[in-house]
């Protein structure tokens, strides 16, 4: 398991799924995603502070990401806006290095 970078807020599980999707499921659905991985091998990380269990909203990106990506595998994979901006930055960097 990777360790938690700065910067990067914990929240109660099910606050962490409700910021990123906007829905509240139940503790017992988030406890269950990361205490053994679902049927295509995902499971959400988390940190146990406290005697709490923990995660980040980009781990339930990662977790939602991961599943979706196992779940449909004809799909293609969706660049991420900091993927987007770092290819838009080396294409800027390019055109201008050649004089475009």
């Amino acid at each position: 398991m990777k360790g938690i970078s700065r910067g990067k807020q914990l929240l109660p599980l099910v606050d962490a799924v409700y910021q990123e999707t906007g829905r509240r499921p139940a503790l017992s659905t988030v406890l269950r995603w990361s205490q053994k991985p679902n049927r295509h091998g995902c499971r959400l990380q988390t940190w146990r502070v406290g005697g709490r269990r923990l995660t980040t909203v980009e781990a339930v990106r990662d977790y939602i990401d991961a599943t979706t990506a196992a779940a449909d595998p004809g799909l293609l994979p969706v660049a991420t806006n900091q993927q987007m901006t770092s290819a838009h930055k080396r294409a800027m960097e390019q055109l201008e290095k050649e004089g475009i």
